[in-house]
């Protein structure tokens, strides 16, 4: 995208000025509760795998799922991809005593959030995740710029497709 593209589009978003959001670390609501999908890209699996000192083949066999024919309000219809398991209360399986056991190489998926495309579209929805996340709108200043490059980097995520075959 040109720049001159960028800056028309910076004054018409809500976050043109940017967003504050800090991580409360007493805080895992994102990390449990319902069950969900966290999609890992080959780039978190390689990453997770050398955090953890094990193969990839063991990583997907024991701290992912596959999931098939799915539709993500982020990324859209998705035939095959791995996600992180999770327990059967819908906690993360890396989430241990509130706290990521993996935070350094968590997901890209986790690591961008609460800038997803969804959740920023727009102010209200921006604004009926603050009801969820006690992060948003407290502390760091994301700036227009750093959202944007977030987002690119999270929409423009590749997800394994099912390599254990």
């Amino acid at each position: 995208m040109s720049l001159r593209k960028l800056k028309l589009i910076k004054k018409k978003l809500h976050y043109s000025k940017g967003l504050r959001f800090s991580c409360k670390h007493d805080c895992d609501k994102c990390c449990r509760g319902e069950p969900g999908v966290i999609l890992i890209s080959e780039d978190d699996i390689e990453n997770i795998s050398t955090y953890l000192n094990i193969s990839q083949y063991d990583f997907i066999n024991n701290y992912s799922r596959l999931i098939t024919d799915f539709f993500s309000i982020n990324f859209g219809y998705i035939k095959k991809a791995y996600s992180i398991k999770e327990t059967n209360s819908g906690s993360c399986i890396f989430l241990k005593d509130k706290k990521c056991f993996i935070y350094q190489v968590r997901p890209l998926q986790c690591r961008a959030y609460p800038f997803w495309s969804s959740i920023i579209k727009t102010e209200k929805n921006w604004e009926d995740e603050k009801k969820f996340c006690p992060g948003i709108n407290q502390g760091k200043l994301y700036s227009f710029e750093e959202i944007h490059k977030i987002l690119k980097e999270f929409s423009s995520q590749n997800f394994t497709t099912d390599k254990s075959e």
